[in-house]
């Protein structure tokens, strides 16, 4: 039965119990009120004067707790008011007799909603009203879970990453979501009622995509396939769709598509293979070897100068450990190196490596961690480049012996000619003023005098400088104590010397390298630092000399120590040559300036190397 008819059914109802609603009433009418499975109440004023069993089950109580509670407790407090005055309004004639759906109250708290219906009667000759309550309970959930599924799946067509698109059976759009008026460019109200295929399929696959589409009512269209779709700017753009039917009263009426956008993909695509054949080309081509190496140290993969490089055909190179290709002296440095590869690090170093033909070549290894957990590992063949870096080594060696050798011949030919030359000059012009006490104009042969005994001095200043002869004589720590004495007379700064007493012996090269470093850094002190105080320390640590001069001064600006950094070629041009003697020894030289002054650090080896060493550096 429908609810109207319902509705119908109990007007009539009530039209009949009202002619017999009175205690003397009995018979059918009453029976059928008891029996009903519909709610049946009579209210009067705040009360109920009849309640029949269904209307307490309905509320949880019974008969006898309905007629004790008040039309008001039945309801929800934020209701009581709005039925207080529905029931006045309703006795006083006022409100229409019409069904209304409440939110009732149990007994027990509960909620129910009930579709009520009252009419104005007269009880005990006062004004009453009769009426009825039907539990819609279930009715009303299961409309509130269609209304929230029917939300919920017009929220998911509108905003779903993907298009979907509902066509009538004649092909005409009916359905139109975001990501689809966003792909195609079309708004919903520009292309709802259109026909899909005569809009939006490009004219060369009109017949083909409309065969498909035909096969609509009869069941038979394809569950997927491709199209490409025509956007509003001319633009094509390649849809893989998934096809449902829509079926109404049993017969097929339309259809719902969800389509994705595999334009994008297929160019990232595109795009991703010429990469990868750039890529594979760079590899193939390259002059340095390419390796893929296992977790385990075997190799995986090797491009051509991989294989060429070692002298290995691929099928002999793939599955070798790495310490199958490095010298016997070698091998021992392979499972640090593969620690420090496996736990993240990046590695570059220096290898001595081994060929087929059991020749050996120098290489720089450059390697990494990949994200599958393989390693990369680039290895370059630098024998020439290193064979070039000794011969640059031993030309550089050459040139600061050959200089000191010119510096040591000047100074000697200063000391031995030109010196003596002007003491015997200054001793022929002191008799020369002896013999001529009473000439009328002495002044000038007194300067004479001191103007030769200056030159004299400044002479052998410069022959000291040229070549210390105490450096043969006192050693390292006299000579720089001497040098330190003469500065500070020279120049005004006050110079604090600090020399170990245990200092093992020195090389001579080493003594001068480390000599002249500091000459050279006093007379930048006191030329560029403006320091009143300059201090020299020498010690040993471990295997290696350390010499360090520290001043108060200005420093050096920041941009200024990098360039110095990076003009690493010249000899005796300042810091570059002061880092390239400590180089040639074996050494290394730190430069650490700021506002407060500048330390400049010398460390090498006792014993400098015979020839400079290539042995490759052990692995970062």
């Amino acid at each position: 039965m429908g609810m109207k008819t319902f509705r119908d059914w109990m007007r009539r109802w009530y039209s009949r119990v009202s002619r017999v609603a009175s205690p003397r009433a009995g018979g059918l009418y009453r029976r059928l009120v008891e029996q009903s499975l519909t709610g049946a109440f009579v209210l009067r004023q705040d009360r109920f004067l009849y309640v029949n069993p269904r209307f307490a089950e309905l509320y949880g109580g019974t008969i006898g707790e309905m007629l004790r509670v008040r039309p008001q407790d039945l309801v929800f407090p934020e209701d009581r008011e709005k039925i207080t005055e529905l029931i006045r309004s309703r006795l006083r004639g006022e409100a229409q007799s019409a069904p209304m759906i409440l939110s009732g109250r149990r007994l027990d708290g509960r909620r129910i909603m009930v579709e009520a219906y009252g009419v104005r009667t007269v009880a005990g000759g006062q004004p009453a009203i009769m009426g009825t309550l039907v539990d819609i309970t279930a009715w009303h959930d299961a409309e509130a879970a269609l209304r929230e599924a029917k939300d919920y799946a017009e929220n998911l067509i509108h905003t779903a990453s993907v298009m979907i698109v509902g066509l009538d059976i004649t092909g005409r759009i009916e359905v139109f979501n975001e990501t689809a008026q966003r792909i195609t460019g079309y708004t919903l109200t520009e292309v709802q009622g259109a026909n899909w295929f005569e809009r939006l399929v490009p004219r060369d696959r009109f017949p083909e995509v409309w065969t498909i589409f035909s096969r609509l009512p009869n069941g038979r269209l394809p569950p997927a396939f491709q199209n490409p779709i025509l956007t509003k700017s001319g633009e094509e753009r390649l849809i893989t769709w998934n096809n449902n039917a829509v079926y109404r009263q049993g017969a097929i009426v339309g259809s719902i598509s969800f389509g994705i956008d595999l334009t994008e993909n297929l160019r990232t695509q595109e795009a991703l293979r010429r990469s990868e054949a750039k890529y594979r080309t760079l590899v193939e081509q390259s002059v340095d070897a390419i390796f893929l190496i296992s977790p385990e140290g075997r190799l995986e993969e090797a491009n051509p100068a991989g294989c060429l490089i070692p002298g290995f055909a691929r099928e002999e190179l793939i599955g070798r450990h790495v310490s199958e290709l490095v010298a016997p002296e070698e091998v021992g440095r392979v499972p640090a190196t593969m620690a420090a590869l496996l736990a993240g690090e990046k590695v570059c170093s220096e290898w001595i490596c081994t060929r087929k033909d059991k020749g050996t070549f120098v290489a720089e290894l450059r390697a990494r961690l990949l994200p599958d957990g393989g390693i990369q590992a680039v290895l370059s063949d630098i024998t020439e480049r290193k064979q070039v870096e000794r011969e640059r080594a031993q030309m550089a060696a050459r040139l600061v012996h050959a200089q000191e050798d010119v510096q040591r011949r000047i100074a000697r030919e200063i000391h031995d000619t030109v010196t003596q030359n002007l003491v015997a000059l200054q001793m022929q012009l002191e008799a020369l003023r002896k013999t001529t006490a009473s000439h009328p104009s002495p002044a000038a042969l007194d300067q004479t005098i001191t103007l030769a005994s200056q030159s004299t001095e400044q002479l052998r200043t410069l022959s000291y400088l040229l070549h210390p002869p105490l450096l043969e004589d006192l050693g390292l720590t006299g000579a720089l104590h001497d040098f330190a004495l003469g500065f500070a007379e020279r120049s005004g700064v006050r110079v604090e010397c600090d020399f170990a007493h245990d200092l093992p012996p020195l090389a001579s090269e080493v003594q001068l390298a480390l000599y002249r470093v500091a000459q050279e850094s006093l007379h930048n002190i006191h030329r560029h630092a403006h320091s009143p105080t300059a201090a020299i320390r020498l010690w040993a640590e471990e295997n290696e000399i350390w010499l360090e001069i520290a001043d108060a001064g200005c420093g050096i600006p920041p941009a200024r120590l990098r360039a110095l950094e990076q003009f690493s070629s010249g000899l005796g041009v300042g810091i570059p040559g002061m880092r390239e003697r400590v180089r040639l020894l074996g050494g290394r030289l730190q430069i650490h300036s700021s506002l407060r002054g500048t330390t400049v650090q010398s460390i090498v080896p006792f014993t400098p190397p015979s020839a400079p060493d290539t042995r490759p550096a052990p692995p970062a």
